[in-house]
């Protein structure tokens, strides 16, 4: 096979939060250390990519990192060892610190119980662990003391070794050998029991920035552009790779080696001969960044994790696998096409905009590209005709067994306009990855909801489990007015029978931080009132007096429909709102909303509840009417009547109104008041409409999601309704007629649907696949089949 070492654009995390280099670099687990210039050490959480504390307490650069048990050891450039206990929270708190006269801490490595650091002034300190925590232990543990000494006042410290004669960059240890490089361009081996040289290896001409070890090879990278590998049982140069930059970090691990570079590149090459797999450049128009830290850890999945970071304080994460070296130049990897972030990344990169028509074909390249991707799981799959002239919609199927269960999840592959690109931090239509963010058009609001489900769905069958019937609905005009579902569902009613649980994720989370199941939504009815008496304005001086004047009318007629606590007076309003029970108050008792913060954000001093149940019921539940604009022909000439107004109102309806009832209560309430005026005409044009729905909560079936999540997130859910419409929701039910209606929302509040950098958190779309396959799995064992 072919090695492919071109760098494609590959799905890379990026954390931030450094001002300034990232000189040193430590990782363990699912958890990495950085440490900046900044003086700051931060700690990352490597399974969602966030971070998780920042440790601050040094006095200058952290020049290096190391771990010892449940403590951190840092070295810095204003000659302090420090010493971090870790909580299982992954905070840090310093409990102390080892001034040394020998200048800065280049470099750490700890061998057993025993500490060895590289300093500034070309020696090696040596200290004993053991000691040194049994000084910190039995010191005065007064809050907010920490310990501190010397290094030549703590009994810890073991001895100082001298040899080279340049400040000590760089050391890597076996169990019984320490090897240490220098600014003179040497590399010492130094046995670790007798704490003696035994040899020193000569070949660089310019400073050692790296060292690493391999079983019996060792690796070294200078500033003077070369690798050399040493043979460990000889002591020997075995081979030497001449490059193009200088190099200035380096990583061995898992049958590769990555090298940083101060042109901003990474390298990865194989470890026993060093041919170059794949680089990893900068990207186009980032900025010139050397790399100066870089580190390669075990990953999930058999793959591993490499991370390095830059001098502009950015740290770059992704992992890789061998088997993805060896493929055809000419097509990307399964890694980059088949997992949830390289769908998502393909699935965000079509600007599939239902709004504007220059956009057309990008929708349907959008659809075609989502028909392949289910077939290519396996899935029967086409694309319906909509509306006409309008974009398709995509259907895909897997019927395991008739008798299972089968559950239709409703998607859109349609986004919102980017209309203010400049407020974008990157292309919206090229995913990025930064501190635990996806960032791009679509990855909350819905496709990464889509991929969520379907990498679910597939994993459970890679599981060899099989527990629903799963069939994909996924429209194209969502965004716009979804006129071509209700067509596409009456014209295709054989592919959609036996449908028994529709499944939803298009809304979001009412915080940041609890799960939600989204049981309810109103409804709406949009009006425009126009009142007129003449085709033109009249001037107040001259004709105030002598006609009935629309704006007065219409004054008169808005201020009669609610009253100044909201409640709504055309008669008959109310008729059929059903009744709130304690079981429905108890749905709002745990759900958490602090009042003040809720007014700040929206700006107001104060609001029309001081009750939390009571405001949350008046935004999701209870109808309104609310009135948007008032529009005349005068354009504000403030002596001109004007002779036609026109006002915008909505009434948000809820169970168990009726759109039709409500519609001709306010056409008979609006004529009743203008037959006051009766020189003015009037006219009323109803806008969008949709039906309110109310999902069963308390059934089976909301209960086997609330379990999912609860399982998957560790808290219970809190149980929500929209105080919006989402029209598809009564046409999907009254079409399908399913036993049962669910949202699973998988984003945070904070997700920026429909604004500049829209973003859906990694956390969240890999615990939500979990939640997903729970829920499968769950669903699938209760009897709710027709029968």
């Amino acid at each position: 096979r072919k090695q492919n070492t071109t760098a494609r654009k590959r799905k890379y995390h990026t954390l931030t939060g450094h001002e300034g280099s990232v000189l040193a670099s430590f990782a363990w687990g699912d958890t990495h250390v950085s440490g900046g210039e900044d003086s700051l050490i931060k700690v990352w959480d490597l399974k969602f990519y966030k971070q998780m504390a920042t440790l601050k307490g040094n006095q200058g650069s952290v020049l290096s990192l190391a771990r010892y048990g449940d403590f951190l050891l840092s070295g810095g450039n204003d000659s302090h060892i420090r010493i971090w206990a870790l909580t299982s929270s992954l905070e840090g708190k310093l409990v102390g610190s080892v001034k040394s006269s020998a200048g800065a801490v280049f470099s750490m490595m700890v061998v057993g119980d025993m500490l060895f650091c590289g300093f500034q002034d070309t020696s090696i300190g040596c200290l004993g662990l053991q000691k040194l925590f049994k000084e910190i232990q039995g010191n005065d543990s007064e809050a907010g003391h920490v310990f501190t000494t010397t290094l030549k006042a703590t009994s810890a410290h073991v001895k100082t070794l001298f040899g080279h004669f340049g400040a000590v960059y760089c050391l890597c240890a076996t169990s019984s050998q320490l090897f240490s490089g220098s600014g003179d361009g040497s590399i010492k081996i130094w046995d670790i029991q007798t704490l003696e040289c035994v040899k020193t290896l000569q070949g660089h001409s310019d400073m050692i920035s790296a060292l690493c070890v391999d079983g019996d090879r060792l690796y070294s990278i200078s500033t003077d552009k070369t690798l050399r590998m040493w043979d460990l049982d000889t002591q020997l140069l075995a081979h030497t790779v001449e490059m193009d930059a200088e190099l200035l970090c380096l990583a061995v691990h898992d049958g590769f080696v990555a090298i940083g570079m101060d042109n901003g590149t990474v390298e990865l090459r194989s470890k026993k001969e060093a041919h170059c797999v794949r680089a990893y450049p900068l990207d186009s128009g980032e900025t010139p960044s050397p790399v100066l830290t870089c580190t390669l850890i075990d990953s999930e999945k058999n793959s591993t994790k490499l991370l390095w970071g830059h001098s502009s304080g950015l740290i770059k994460v992704i992992d890789i696998n061998p088997t993805d070296f060896y493929s055809s130049s000419s097509s990307e990897s399964s890694e980059d096409t088949d997992s949830l972030l390289g769908l998502l990344s393909s699935f965000v990169s079509f600007p599939s905009v239902s709004a504007d028509p220059s956009k057309r074909t990008a929708c349907w390249d959008t659809a075609k590209w989502l028909r392949s991707t289910f077939e290519g799981h396996g899935m029967e799959a086409k694309l319906l005709e909509g509306a006409k002239g309008r974009n398709p919609l995509v259907y895909a199927s897997t019927v395991i067994d008739p008798t299972k269960v089968t559950l239709l999840f409703y998607g859109h592959y349609d986004v919102v306009p980017v209309t203010d690109l400049q407020s974008w931090t990157s292309n919206p239509f090229v995913m990025t990855s930064s501190d635990g963010f996806l960032y791009g058009r679509g990855t909350t609001d819905n496709k990464g909801p889509i991929i969520a489900v379907l990498t679910a769905f597939f994993e459970l069958l890679k599981e060899g489990k099989s527990p629903i019937n799963l069939v994909f609905l996924i429209e194209g005009e969502e965004e716009t007015d979804s006129a071509g579902l209700l067509p596409c569902i009456k014209e295709n009613r054989e592919l959609f029978q036996d449908i028994d649980v529709i499944l939803i994720s298009n809304n979001l989370w009412l915080d940041d931080e609890v799960p939600c199941l989204l049981y309810g939504h109103r409804g709406l009815l949009q009006m425009e009132i126009s009142l007129s008496n003449s085709q033109r304005s009249l001037h107040s001086g001259i004709n105030g007096g002598a006609v009935g004047e629309p704006m007065v009318a219409l004054s008169h007629l808005l201020s009669s429909m609610v009253d100044p606590t909201g409640k709504v007076l055309i008669e008959g309003f109310y008729d059929g709102v059903r009744p709130v029970s304690q079981e429905e108050i108890s749905l709002y008792t745990p759900i958490e909303l602090d009042m003040e913060n809720y007014k700040q954000k929206l700006g107001v001093s104060r609001l029309t509840t001081e009750s939390k149940e009571e405001l949350l019921m008046k935004q999701w539940r209870h109808p309104t009417l609310s009135i948007h604009s008032v529009i005349s022909n005068s354009f504000n000439n403030p002596s001109s009547i004007p002779g036609s107004v026109s006002s915008s109102i909505s009434i948000r309806l809820v169970p168990d109104q009726k759109l039709d009832q409500l519609r001709a209560q306010v056409l008979d309430f609006v004529n009743r008041k203008v037959q006051q005026w009766p020189d003015l005409s009037v006219d009323v044009k109803v806008g969008k409409t949709g039906h309110w729905w109310l999902g069963k909560h308390d059934s089976e079936v909301f209960k086997a999601a609330e379990k999912a999540l609860k399982d998957t997130w560790g808290v219970d859910p809190f149980y929500t309704r929209e105080g919006g419409t989402i029209p598809f929701t009564h046409t999907l039910q009254e079409l399908l007629n399913p036993q049962h209606v669910l949202f699973i929302p998988l984003g945070q509040a904070s997700d920026c649907a429909h604004l500049p950098n829209e973003r859906i958190r990694y956390e969240n779309m890999v615990k939500g696949v979990q939640v997903l396959k729970n829920f499968f799995l769950t669903v699938g064992d209760l009897d709710i089949k027709r029968h």
